[in-house]
């Protein structure tokens, strides 16, 4: 099993992620063959870790925060998000240039 799924018909991107919230560092990286790891630096408190993962992703892919959904696991470290993107590129996720902070986050 891959970390994504692409449905290039719909443009539905699902990707499996192990978030660990409360890190010092916000980064994208593979955890395993089927999941990524995203860090955030955000504590897993009142959902602010699972909007700053969306918030992330959004970023990473260059779409609109809306365009990014947790379809399962809202309350766990293992998630698997949905995103509505017309083209997908795996290396624009595990770009480290592509961090999720810019300055003016």
């Amino acid at each position: 099993m891959s970390w994504y799924r692409f449905d290039h018909q719909t443009g539905i991107l699902l990707i499996e992620v192990h978030v660990q919230p409360g890190a010092r560092s916000e980064s994208v990286s593979l955890f395993s063959a089927d999941a990524l790891k995203v860090r955030i630096m955000a504590k897993a408190v009142d959902g602010a870790a699972n909007a700053a993962l969306t918030a992330c992703l959004a970023k990473r892919l260059h779409v609109a925060k809306s365009h990014v959904t947790i379809r399962r696991g809202e309350t766990s470290r293992r998630k698997t998000v949905e995103i509505r993107v017309a083209v997908f590129e795996p290396s624009n996720l595990l770009d480290p240039v592509g961090d999720c902070l810019t300055a003016s986050d």
